[in-house]
């Protein structure tokens, strides 16, 4: 498994260099939207990890929560962005805790997986993480 930061440029810069002149149209603390040669991109201000659940290869946790831009509840998998200079495997323990409340002391459960497009308009691609998980009362 894969404790420290990753080479993979992927996951860590934007992989779109052709796409000039790059202009920031919106910035927030948590990412901004950048004009990218007429492309415009999402682009988070801090890697970000992703956490597929999977309990007893039966069923996966995932997260309700509430988006303003929708006026609705989605279902998502636990997710988050890195603080400093957190290891991504301790970025999904952290986030998996803080989103669905349980905690997973064993780093060991967390498997990196390949990287996966979450959002087509992002150019920098989330670290990917599948736990498997025993039944509630075995954690």
């Amino acid at each position: 498994m894969m404790r420290t930061k990753s080479d993979d440029p992927r996951l860590t810069a934007p992989q779109c260099h052709s796409l000039q002149p790059v202009t920031t149209t919106h910035a927030n603390p948590w990412f901004s939207v950048k004009n990218r040669g007429g492309y415009f991109t999402i682009e988070e201000n801090t890697p970000q990890v992703q956490i597929l659940p999977i309990v007893e290869n039966k069923s996966i946790v995932m997260v309700r929560v509430y988006r303003p831009v929708i006026a609705d509840n989605t279902l998502e998998l636990p997710a988050g962005g890195t603080n400093g200079d957190e290891l991504p495997v301790s970025v999904a323990l952290r986030e998996f805790r803080e989103e669905t409340g349980i905690l997973v002391s064993d780093l060991n459960r967390f498997q990196m997986l390949p990287p996966l497009v979450h959002m087509a308009r992002s150019p920098i691609l989330p670290y990917i993480f599948k736990s498997t998980l025993p039944s509630k009362n075995m954690i």
